[in-house]
């Protein structure tokens, strides 16, 4: 992760259970920051989320509860939506 070199940005669905995403978020942001990372790292965390964040897709319309790994539909879709323009927002300051 230190070699990287520009900002970097993360999100993590706290109800993901896929893998723990927001545990995997502290541990690359506190490297990062152990490290002395030149660089801003913005980590984005969605309380009600699941698994289905953060993609390059801003909206996954056919969401179901069994297709959600986690969190609620409604949390899910707003945490894709909210990351997604926030997605643009990084890459557009690049």
């Amino acid at each position: 992760m230190e070699r990287i070199r520009g900002p970097v940005l993360l999100t993590c669905g706290e109800q993901d259970r896929i893998w723990p995403s927001c545990a995997y978020v502290d541990a690359i942001t506190v490297r990062l920051r152990a490290q002395g990372f030149a660089y801003p790292v913005t980590a984005l965390r969605y309380r009600d989320a699941g698994h289905l964040i953060g993609g390059l897709t801003a909206y996954y319309g056919s969401l179901t509860d069994d297709a959600l790994a986690g969190g609620t539909v409604a949390a899910t879709q707003a945490a894709q939506a909210d990351a997604h323009a926030k997605l643009l927002a990084f890459l557009a300051s690049l």
